[in-house]
């Protein structure tokens, strides 16, 4: 049995626009995961977290942009998206 936990900042709290910054990462159009693919789900009655969440599970996997997305890839991605967090938040424990 696989568990998979995936914790991330996607109300953008803690750094502005982090999900854009790890679609960029994976060199995932934006354009099209916010301005297409998004925007299809929630006018199908998708919740926003939901629908950004769904499309990004379905980038997971063999072959596929994100690849397999290991804990030591979140750990990476943290270290270089919370360069970008607002002032004032204390450093990373990552």
């Amino acid at each position: 049995m696989s568990i998979i936990v995936l914790i991330f900042d996607y109300d953008d709290t803690l750094v502005p626009d982090s999900t854009t910054q790890l679609l960029e990462k994976y060199k995932i159009d934006t354009e099209k995961f916010w301005g297409e693919d998004f925007k299809k789900l929630i006018q199908a009655g998708f919740d926003p977290t939901f629908a950004m969440l769904k499309l990004i599970f379905e980038n997971i996997g063999k072959d596929k942009p994100l690849g397999l997305l290991t804990n030591s890839d979140l750990r990476k991605i943290d270290k270089e998206i919370s360069q970008t967090q607002f002032p004032g938040l204390p450093e990373p424990v990552c």
